[in-house]
């Protein structure tokens, strides 16, 4: 056997390994940006900058993705809970792209697809969890979360009112550095429901720039 060695080097199974790894390090250069397809030197784990085009590659399970497809997978995996999958998004971005003559955003397409879940729903739950998706888009893009904020407490208060076992409510914050002195103010105090539909305490008065956090809590007599 020593013999065989010195004449042949190496036994086959070394060899195997060797072509193994070989491939490995092939596949692992084969990796393309997702923007210009340029070949990468090597697969990020992580987000990096291509050295082609400059364009952000965004790395989610082992996949290389852009700034486009990670923002629709984000929304995607937000979305789930109301039934919606990657063929309802494409055919809302298809009727937009058709209205605007040109590739909507994705929240744009998003925006579609809440208004027009939220134009349907007749359930007071479904339509507060869809008004704070609306609040968490706008505050995405430095806008006023407060509208929304407001409609999804409404929704919050008529689905207490509808349950018939509730006819009072109370304030609760987060109770963090963050809590404005309005909501600070407000916490712990009680409303009839008629009332808080009324006043509207949940956000209106709010001074946080990231949005009111409160929320209502039903208050049962005994």
């Amino acid at each position: 056997m020593s013999l065989i060695r010195k004449l042949f080097g190496s036994s086959g199974p070394s060899r195997e390994k060797s072509k193994e790894q070989n491939a490995s390090k092939s596949k692992d250069t084969g990796s393309k940006c997702p923007y210009c397809n340029a070949p990468l030197e090597k697969k990020p784990a992580r987000k990096k900058k291509c050295p082609h085009c400059g364009n952000p590659i965004f790395v989610k399970e082992g996949r290389l993705l852009t700034e486009d497809q990670k923002l629709v997978e984000e929304w995607l995996d937000r979305l789930e809970m109301f039934g919606i999958t990657r063929q309802t998004f494409e055919q809302h971005r298809e009727q937009l792209a058709k209205q605007f003559g040109s590739q909507p955003s994705v929240n744009d397409t998003v925006w579609r697809i809440l208004n027009s879940l939220v134009a349907r729903t007749v359930d007071h739950s479904q339509a507060k969890l869809l008004y704070n998706e609306m609040a968490y888009l706008v505050r995405g893009e430095d806008k006023d979360p407060s509208p929304y904020l407001a409609e999804a407490a409404k929704h919050e208060l008529l689905n207490l009112k509808e349950s018939g076992v509730v006819s009072r409510v109370r304030v609760n914050t987060v109770n963090d550095d963050i809590v404005c002195p309005k909501c600070r103010g407000l916490a712990e105090k009680t409303f009839t429901i008629e009332q808080a539909l009324n006043d509207m305490p949940i956000p209106n008065a709010c001074e946080n720039e990231d949005g009111c956090r409160c929320w209502y809590s039903p208050v049962v007599d005994f």
